[in-house]
């Protein structure tokens, strides 16, 4: 197969991107284009940069490492693994395997579960099958190391038989490295654009799919870190895949001229900053800056989102944001925060009444936070479950039952 590799600065990769997809078009405006990307994201960019500079485009497929796994391997036959599944496994694989002794109390820890967890996905991240777990002792200086990692070793491979009942991401790679292994020739090259990190399972489905598809791979190396070492070994990395030598992309006449310095601008409230944001917003539109290359943060989403997008909407300008709050900053998700927290530091009274008004927030409380604030204020407690208990004991006010049964749901 005929492999080629360029690197260089982002400004000359994406021009030879687009060099590469117009002559695969060719005359056809519908030919199909395939592009692996290094997250959905850049997809996103790079499908915007073509219809930018290219018109119209159809048939332009951006696809992820896991895209490509699941189109290029045989449908999973076993059920896929549930989201909440994992950390059950992993408690399991720690009370079961008699290697887990060598965590002596600590295995019965979700932290350690949480650990073991994460361990497995790295390893299996990196291509490292079971018969691999079998060497950790090997790498041992003394007995006593030697027997732990004999024991992680072990629990490992609990763990992970466990989850060999299960489709999971890394099946899906092994699945598809295997499918494209002695595969037919595939007509179509593949591109490869944006991918600085190869894991194993990557590097596995890429070298499988060398031998039967052209790969025509886009790997940044920018002038700033010519003489740092990893840009280097991400590019031997490349041409040790392909089995090409690299070619060198000169961005000197495509690097952009420096930008304008940073401006600061005052406002008086959240409302006055709303409202310079979008004349910012307007003022780049009017230099010929298109909106979807325009990106706004903000530091507090909660208080300073309100009011940035009531001012859009009053422009008329599309915008897009992630969907939803997000679980953490959630009514439940606070609360779960704040659970942990009140256990960390023995039921502050600051935060368990913080506790009470998510509980009411989320129809949970069963009375008012009010209420529930002033039994709180004469009990006269600081924090300490146990003096929490002995001035609810003695407490004869209004609402002590509710307060109460409040108190017993939070500890």
């Amino acid at each position: 197969m005929t492999h080629r590799l360029f690197v260089g600065p982002f400004a000359a990769l994406e021009e030879r991107l687009l060099a590469e997809i117009a002559t695969l078009k060719g005359s056809d405006p519908l030919a199909p284009v395939d592009v692996l990307v290094g997250s959905n994201l850049l997809g996103v960019y790079l499908r915007r940069l073509v219809a930018t500079r290219q018109g119209a485009v159809a048939n332009l497929r951006l696809l992820t490492f896991v895209d490509l796994a699941r189109e290029t391997g045989a449908q999973p036959v076993l059920p896929p693994l549930p989201a909440l599944a994992t950390l059950p496994l992993a408690r399991a694989a720690l009370l079961e395997s008699h290697g887990a002794e060598v965590f002596g109390p600590l295995r019965t820890s979700r932290a350690l579960a949480r650990a073991l967890a994460t361990l497995a996905d790295d390893l299996a991240s990196a291509g490292l099958s079971l018969r691999d777990l079998s060497l950790l002792p090997e790498a041992a200086g003394s007995a006593e190391r030697r027997s732990f990692l004999a024991g992680l070793a072990a629990t490992l491979k609990t763990f992970e038989a466990s989850r060999a009942a299960f489709t999971t991401p890394h099946s899906i790679f092994a699945a598809a490295a295997a499918s494209s292994a002695g595969a037919p020739r595939h007509a179509r090259p593949l591109l490869v654009y944006g991918v600085s990190d190869l894991t194993g399972l990557h590097r596995a489905l890429l070298s499988a799919l060398a031998g039967s598809r052209s790969l025509v791979a886009f790997v940044p190396r920018t002038t700033a870190d010519a003489a740092e070492v990893f840009p280097k070994v991400r590019q031997a990395l490349f041409e040790e895949l392909l089995g090409v030598s690299a070619h060198a992309l000169d961005a000197q006449a495509l690097e952009a001229p420096l930008a304008a310095r940073p401006t600061a601008v005052l406002a008086n409230d959240e409302r006055d900053e709303a409202r310079e944001v979008v004349r910012e917003v307007l003022r780049a539109a009017a230099d010929g800056i298109p909106l979807h290359r325009m990106a706004v943060l903000l530091r507090h989403p909660e208080s300073q989102e309100p009011g940035l997008l009531a001012e859009l909407g009053r422009h008329g300008i599309p915008y897009f944001r992630p969907p939803g709050k997000g679980a953490a900053k959630s009514p439940l998700g606070r609360l779960a925060l704040l659970l942990l927290a009140l256990a960390e530091e023995d039921l502050p009274a600051p935060l368990l009444g913080e506790a009470f008004d998510l509980l009411e927030t989320e129809g949970l409380l069963g009375a008012r936070a009010a209420d529930l604030a002033e039994t709180r204020e004469k009990l006269e407690v600081l924090a300490g479950r146990t003096a929490w208990e002995a001035r609810l004991a003695r407490d004869t006010s209004t609402h002590r039952e509710a307060f109460q049964a409040a108190f017993t749901r939070v500890v």
